[in-house]
């Protein structure tokens, strides 16, 4: 792999609870253990997917089995959205842990 002359443009997914969801903290705990290192960790060895958490970049087996992964992490770490119109999601501000709420909202949630 080599590094490219110019930027490098990732896509993605985006994950989001719905505000009507019955079900807010296991959706929750399923956002964090989708984005957590050892699920990036399978995303990028079994599915060639760039990991978010630059932790899994460093990991000795994935530096010895997969040696392009510091020229990934250089990309992923200069990457700009694909288009103008991402923009805004990138700029909008992100919601607190619902363990981080004030505890009456934390008892309307469950």
């Amino acid at each position: 792999m080599a590094k490219l002359p110019g930027g490098s443009v990732l896509g993605g997914q985006n994950l989001a609870i719905s505000s009507h969801t019955d079900q807010p903290i296991a959706a929750q705990e399923l956002i964090e253990f989708l984005t957590s290192p050892y699920s990036q960790r399978l995303l990028f060895e079994c599915g060639g997917y760039a990991a978010t958490q630059e932790i899994v970049y460093f990991d000795s087996g994935v530096q010895r089995e997969h040696p392009y992964a510091s020229t990934l992490l250089e990309a992923v770490r200069t990457a700009r959205p694909r288009s103008p119109r991402h923009k805004p999601f990138f700029t909008i501000p992100q919601c607190p842990p619902l363990r981080d709420l004030e505890p009456d909202c934390r008892e309307r949630q469950d």
